[in-house]
């Protein structure tokens, strides 16, 4: 279909009752974001529930063109989940785009539902409580580690993980990765070479709490910007605190450029070995991390096999050989030039305030913090304009 119509912010909010594709019933509104929104809905085929993303056109792209490439861009999410076929990431039912009543077009992602809570409630109702051991930590994330290291042995770079899209099924206790909607699918060249991309522009595609150096920077990201979320990820559910506290873009970048990473044993906790590995992770030249998702996995099993910690209480920790580094053309230099990099940026990102989750805009059907509801929120604007209203854009 042509996708020349532009859809309309009301057309997507009043939408119950409808059915989409001749297959799709929207049961019930979940979510909006500033691009999109999200029903519950009923696949008739199966009787199967499903969360079906709905996607609108920005303000500002009126050509034909700039509205397809647009939509083109919505669907390589569902494209890069259908590479992937892992048990872990959510998975796709079908992709395309469709007509409104209204005549509106609107692309659509039909994704299965999952019911729980995302990883970022789980953290926040067990605030307080204190971190879980390393053992304990990596039951509950060697799942996630696994699944992004199938993407990556695909080439396939997330660049988005954190708390909010990583759910907890409430059966099976097991976590489920969403949203790959600015996961960058690597060419063979890339591959062979750099095996990464540069943005064109400054855009706020990921969000900044959970960002590596590179992403603040705009410099070129991979799977080694993963292991870098990984690593945060990973202080997190040891520490039961997240990395930076900063609240706004202009105070976290000391924060996240800062070359005393925020391990756990840099926020008081004790994680023996795995200090050093998480150190490695999260290092500020992506040249010095482990180069994709398996190879820091590979890392923590050999560290929770070693004896712990001495009478002294002194850790020794020899850190394993795990995969190659990232392609030197990859690194970002000095520390230093980086910096530089970033404070030219901030005269225009000053203003851009940080939530750890996405932004309802319809106050009175806004789903309860943490669900899956509020996590698969449709994609945000993909500039620093309107991160202000959506800073983890998609």
């Amino acid at each position: 279909m042509s996708m020349g119509a532009r859809p309309v912010g009301k057309d997507l909010r009043a939408l119950e009752g409808i059915t989409l594709e001749g297959r799709y019933v929207l049961e019930g509104f979940v979510a909006e974001g500033g691009f999109g929104a999200v029903y519950r809905a009923r696949d008739q085929r199966d009787g199967r529930a499903v969360a079906l993303k709905l996607l609108k056109a920005p303000e500002g792209l009126n050509a034909a063109t700039e509205l397809r490439q647009f939509f083109e861009r919505f669907t390589l999410e569902a494209r890069v989940i259908e590479k992937i076929r892992h048990p872990v990431v959510v998975q796709v039912a079908e992709f395309g785009t469709t007509k409104l009543p209204s005549g509106a077009g609107v692309a659509f992602i039909a994704l299965e539902w999952i019911d729980g809570e995302t990883l970022e409630a789980a953290l926040t109702r067990r605030r307080g409580q204190g971190g879980r051991s390393p053992s304990e930590a990596l039951a509950l994330l060697r799942p996630l580690f696994e699944a992004v290291q199938a993407a990556h042995s695909l080439g396939i770079a997330h660049r988005d993980l954190k708390p909010a899209n990583i759910l907890i099924e409430r059966a099976s206790q097991r976590v489920r990765l969403l949203d790959f909607g600015i996961a960058k699918a690597m060419q063979k060249d890339e591959v062979a070479g750099s095996g990464a991309s540069r943005s064109t522009s400054f855009n706020l595609t990921f969000s900044p709490r959970y960002a590596a150096p590179e992403q603040l920077s705009g410099a070129r990201t991979g799977p080694w910007t993963d292991v870098h979320a990984l690593g945060l990820l990973l202080s997190e559910v040891l520490t039961d605190r997240p990395a930076y506290v900063a609240t706004d873009l202009i105070k976290l970048y000391p924060e996240a450029l800062n070359p005393r990473r925020p391990t756990p044993g840099h926020l008081g906790v004790d994680v023996g070995p795995w200090e050093d590995l998480i150190d490695r992770a999260l290092s500020l030249r992506p040249d010095d991390r482990f180069a994709d998702a398996g190879s820091f996995l590979a890392a923590l099993d050999q560290a929770l096999e070693r004896p712990v910690a001495a009478a002294s209480g002194a850790v020794t920790a020899v850190l394993p050989t795990a995969g190659a580094a990232p392609p030197k053309g990859a690194g970002l230099g000095r520390t230093v030039a980086l910096a530089v990099g970033v404070l030219a940026v901030l005269g225009v990102v000053a203003s851009v305030v940080l939530r750890s989750g996405p932004q309802v805009t319809t106050a009175a059907r806004t789903p309860p913090a943490g669900s899956m509801a509020a996590s698969l929120a449709a994609p945000a604007a993909p500039s620093l304009a309107d991160a202000g209203a959506r800073p983890n854009a998609r």
